[in-house]
């Protein structure tokens, strides 16, 4: 009988020690994942591409890389310095692909497939990930600070073709199924209910 309980005893030891490696490489696993998830939605990662009033062969090298890519969205004094993408397919494509098109978790900034590619319509959606380290849209919720908006109340979209001066009138929090993400091609009475609605629901002023 001691024999027995020696030989369970081993046996329930053996598998305790199994599990705590396996936990501990799995924890070790988790840590470099999300390592390389943040590392990933740096945005220096993209810098070299980036259009400006004196250069715009970088741009093109890029767009020759992977045509989806529209412009550049910079928020100056911020992390938000990104390339902007539109899939022509669908808004899941660059929900999980970088820029270059490769798979990655923290994905990239992209247009509404159901927008113009050269920003022509009435209102235009931009969506990114709100990554925990502070990168891609994480720091869009400050906006809910009137002090923040006071210090950047301009965004920039850059192309090689034009620069957009995009002056923030409004910052709130929605649904994911909100009448927030409709797309208007032309103005019109729903157009300007839209925009009232959102001026109303403003966390600044």
């Amino acid at each position: 009988t001691k024999r027995i309980v020696r030989t369970l005893s081993r046996t329930v030891d053996n598998a305790v020690l199994l599990t705590l490696l396996v936990a501990l490489m799995f924890a070790a696993y988790a840590l470099w994942d999300t390592h390389q998830l943040l590392t990933a939605a740096d945005a220096k990662n993209y810098a070299t591409y980036k259009p400006s009033s004196e250069e715009t062969k970088s741009f093109d090298d890029f767009r020759a890389m992977n045509n989806d890519v529209i412009g550049w969205l910079t928020i100056y004094d911020t992390t938000i310095d990104y390339p902007v993408m539109r899939s022509p397919k669908s808004n899941d494509d660059y929900l999980s692909k970088n820029p270059e098109g490769e798979w990655e978790g923290s994905g990239s900034l992209f247009l509404d497939h159901n927008n113009k590619a050269d920003f022509s319509d009435f209102n235009t959606i931009i969506y990114g990930h709100h990554m925990r380290d502070g990168s891609m849209f994480a720091l869009l919720k400050r906006y809910a600070e009137q002090s923040y908006y006071d210090a950047h109340p301009v965004w920039w979209i850059l192309t090689p073709e034009q620069d957009y001066r995009v002056d923030l009138f409004s910052s709130y929090t929605t649904s994911a199924y909100s009448d927030t993400y409709t797309i208007y091609p032309a103005q019109g009475p729903e157009f300007d209910a839209y925009l009232e609605k959102a001026v109303r629901q403003s966390a600044f002023h």
